[in-house]
């Protein structure tokens, strides 16, 4: 994982507290987390992007640690997208540890092709 600063580390201090969350989801959730706070956040405000009080889908959102950062960087709401259903629960227990809403709706994509104009679209 790419070195977080002390500040992203400490807030994600909470996810160790939990048996639930195994290694590898606190791993890929913690690396999820640092790139939208040290990097999509400050990268969507430099560019003039008010974040606070927009809601937000994430299409792929894997464990969702972008989401929980863009959720505590004051965006009304967040869905996240994925076609891994244990992603998603683990997203769900990650903002539970992280103290941010678990009714946050999660959708898990089962359908992977789709027809438009007569033409047959995948999603990747």
């Amino acid at each position: 994982m790419a070195k977080l600063s002390p500040q992203t580390t400490e807030l994600l201090r909470p996810l160790e507290q939990r048996p639930d969350l195994n290694l590898y989801e606190r791993y890929y959730f913690g690396y999820q987390y640092g790139l939208g706070k040290e990097y999509i956040i400050p990268y969507l405000n430099k560019n003039g992007v008010e974040l606070h009080g927009k809601n937000i889908c994430e299409i792929g959102c894997g464990e969702g640690g972008v989401l929980a950062a863009l959720a505590q960087e004051g965006c009304a709401e967040v869905v996240g997208i994925d076609i891994r259903d244990t992603a998603l629960e683990s997203s769900r227990k990650a903002f539970e540890a992280l103290g941010l809403k678990t009714e946050l709706p999660f959708i898990i994509l089962r359908q992977t092709r789709f027809r438009r104009n007569g033409k047959s679209i995948s999603i990747l």
